[in-house]
């Protein structure tokens, strides 16, 4: 009996298997039938302009891919490992470099030690920063951002046929932000150096590097501006930094740190390094260190170990329109001396502060970034005139290049604390009195690291909305000198006492000089009716 049920049970199955293996078939050739085509196809197969009619575009366009092709494999990826380091909020900073930072890895529950057991110490997370390099010669030297590389305990290399290194850092130079890696590789094809000095506003270059890690990324744009120095708008005009960038259109992001910026002709012309950005991407401004910038420290990192720079023991800044009747001028090309440190070559040869330096070694100054880079590539002990406007006269220097060691770099402007409130001034009715001081006392030279060579007096409050505020003078600062307008000599001023005789000397439409000291580093400003 149970025979017989499982035979009839099977014959169902096997019917209900063919009647939906039936039905399925007819409902598929239903489909089938009741498909009918809307209408006929016809592709296009021309474009809607012709090869033949654009002869110009069609070999630009060749060009452009030579010339990606040609340096493409002379640009790698590098990938430094290195301890994690808290997160910044980089939101409302304008020049930010642009590596991204790794998402932190997932936390795990410990287990409580067993008793006896030898406490292990914590291992630190590692966080990877992901840059770019190019390859500088057929030895493998690379030459990066020190930014890209900084703190790491490894560095790998990708090549862009896929071959993998491990890089040794030979050295760096962190004012330059250019580092130079190692790696024993064979078949390697290096950049040829270009001429950064020849290059002009408005020609078109390519950027290469690794955004975001995607390798062998090219971007095109155009030369936008030259001599850029972001610092100087973060840090003030004063700034002792070594930037001098090349800005670009060519879109540079997260990633492209250490990559080339190269001309038409494939010659490395600029290392990228920065963007100006709030959105922590590409917003149409990219800056490159030159290429005769970046080779300076390249080859001197390669030769010694280190950037070897000249020093002429001067602190500069820019000239402005206001200050040009205080000393004469015609034009606000050069480079205003706001301070002589009195043991180096400037103080040697009789330098002063109100000194306008036009010329070095027989070429014009245009600004302080200028002849900032011109002394310190100039060779140590090389003698070198200097032309210089004082008072309006012309007056010509020669002096021997020192090398700018340790000891000096350590000497860059230390940002001021606010001071207290001062006692009130009595009123004056000119551009003085906005001001309030007081005379220095040992406190505030403390609080302000002021030398007591230092002579001056200290600014407490400036009046909200003066032009004294729109200059720049802030609480803090210390007047050690001021000129009035129609005078030509500064006036040192010590005390309060001083201040005031000269203050009241100050008519309403007089403008009046004043040298201010802000922590370690001068300044001239010129409060003006015309500011």
């Amino acid at each position: 009996m149970k025979r017989f049920f499982r035979i009839v049970l099977l014959l169902i199955l096997i019917v209900s298997g063919v009647w939906w293996v039936t039905n399925r078939q007819k409902a598929i050739t239903a489909e089938k039938m009741a498909f009918k085509p809307a209408s006929t196809y016809t592709p296009v197969t021309e474009p809607p302009v012709l090869a033949k009619d654009i002869p110009l575009l069609q070999q630009v366009n060749r060009e452009y891919v030579r010339v990606s092709q040609a340096v493409i494999p002379s640009v790698v990826n590098v990938l430094a490992s290195r301890p994690a380091q808290p997160s910044v909020d980089l939101d409302g900073v304008p020049f930010m470099l642009p590596f991204p930072q790794a998402p932190s890895a997932p936390q795990t529950p410990s287990r409580p030690a067993k008793p006896g057991t030898k406490k292990k110490s914590p291992t630190l997370p590692k966080e990877p920063s992901v840059g770019s390099g190019v390859i500088i010669s057929k030895e493998g030297h690379i030459i990066t951002n020190c930014h890209v590389i900084k703190d790491a305990d490894d560095i790998i290399v990708y090549l862009h046929d896929n071959r993998r290194y491990k890089a040794k850092l030979l050295a760096s130079d962190e004012l330059a932000d250019v580092a130079v890696l190692k790696i024993e590789a064979e078949n390697l094809q290096p950049l040829v150096w270009g001429d950064s000095s020849t290059v002009q506003i408005g020609e078109q270059v390519f950027a290469i590097g690794n955004p975001f890690g995607l390798s062998e990324s090219v971007s095109l744009g155009i030369v936008s501006a030259k001599g850029r120095n972001p610092s100087r708008f973060t840090t003030g005009a004063n700034s002792n930094s070594y930037e001098d960038f090349i800005q670009t259109t060519a879109a540079i992001n997260p990633g492209n740190s250490g990559g080339a910026l190269v001309n038409i002709q494939g010659e490395l012309i600029g290392i990228n390094t920065a963007i100006q950005s709030t959105s922590r991407g590409f917003q149409g401004i990219g800056f490159a260190i030159p290429s005769n910038l970046a080779r300076f420290a390249f080859e001197s990192l390669i030769k010694s170990g280190k950037v070897t720079r000249g020093y002429l023991g001067v602190t500069i800044q820019e000239l402005s329109p206001n200050d040009l009747k205080f000393f004469k001028l015609q034009t606000e090309a050069g480079a205003l001396v706001t301070e002589v440190e009195p043991s180096s070559p400037a103080g040697k040869i009789g330098l002063q502060a109100g000194d306008v330096i036009v010329s070095f070694n027989a070429s014009p100054v245009r600004d302080p970034a200028e002849l900032r880079l011109a002394v310190s590539q100039t060779p140590v002990g090389k003698e070198v005139p200097i032309g210089v406007m004082r008072d309006g006269k012309p007056l010509t220097f020669t002096f021997k290049v020192a090398e700018m060691t340790p000891d000096v770099l350590s000497k860059l402007d230390a940002p001021a604390e606010e001071p207290p409130s001062g006692p009130a001034m009595e009123p004056l009715d000119n551009f003085l009195g906005a001001l309030r001081v007081e005379d220095l006392t040992p406190a505030s030279r403390r609080t302000h690291k002021l030398k007591p060579t230092v002579s001056g007096v200290l600014v407490t409050s400036v009046e909200e909305g003066s032009v004294a505020e729109a200059e720049g003078v802030h609480p803090g600062d210390v007047i050690e000198q001021l000129r009035i307008e129609g005078q030509y000599v500064s006036t040192p001023v010590p005390d309060v006492k001083t201040f005031y005789a000269l203050a009241r000397k100050l008519k309403k439409e007089q403008g009046v000089l004043l040298l201010l000291r802000r922590g370690r580093v001068t300044t001239f400003v010129a409060l003006t009716p015309e500011s």
